[in-house]
């Protein structure tokens, strides 16, 4: 044999060598690729799920934190309800009381007229000076 053609004998076989490993470790490697695909796979799959788990999380913490918003709108709003009708019944009892006074001032006035002038100038009128109101309340003491 030459030199020529050992070369490709050794060549050839070099070929038919890598061949054979081809063929015997590409299921080799298909293996480990399909390994390590499923791996990347399970990995994907639990960080989705560990997402959606959070998620629920923040999204019921959200929806908690807005049913208290809402319901603290609420109670605000019942106490400024609350609050205007008091204010409107204060007002309503004065009014009556001032009605009552008035009545009564007039009754006193049919009585005897001549209470009516002077115990006007005793009451006190918020239009009126302190001044004024000390002096009438002196009147009285005397």
């Amino acid at each position: 044999m030459t030199t020529v053609e050992t070369i490709l004998v050794i060549v050839g076989g070099v070929v038919v060598v890598l061949v054979l490993l081809a063929l015997v470790l590409r299921p080799v490697m298909k293996t480990r690729r399909m390994r390590r695909n499923r791996a990347d796979a399970r990995e994907k799959l639990e960080e989705s799920q560990r997402r959606i788990a959070e998620a629920d999380s923040l999204r019921a913490s959200a929806e908690e934190q807005a049913a208290g918003a809402r319901r603290d709108r609420a109670e605000a709003e019942l106490r400024a309800v609350r609050s205007e009708r008091e204010a409107r019944e204060r007002l309503e009892e004065a009014d009556r009381q001032q009605s009552e006074a008035l009545k009564l001032r007039e009754n006193a006035a049919q009585l005897d007229p001549s209470l009516d002038s002077s115990n006007r100038s005793d009451s006190y009128d918020a239009d009126d000076d302190d001044e004024e109101y000390v002096e009438s309340d002196s009147r009285r003491a005397r």
